[in-house]
């Protein structure tokens, strides 16, 4: 991973809102929205897991990738 890739990656957690994150409950989506790295520090191995999917999810197409 480039730097440059594991900024946007920062970004990208930053931005993530409740409709991304269903499977969280109201307590899981304080802390997330409060603290995200904090949260993704924390949170299990599963839920790590999930918020991953979103970040890949979100990727930008890279150049040159077919």
């Amino acid at each position: 991973m480039t730097r440059r890739e594991f900024h946007n990656n920062l970004r990208i957690l930053r931005g993530i809102d409740l409709r991304e994150v269903p499977w969280m409950n109201p307590d899981q989506w304080m802390r997330f929205r409060n603290h995200p790295y904090a949260y993704v520090i924390q949170c299990s191995d599963a839920d790590y897991d999930r918020v991953w999917s979103v970040i890949e999810a979100r990727q930008p197409e890279r150049a040159g990738v077919a």
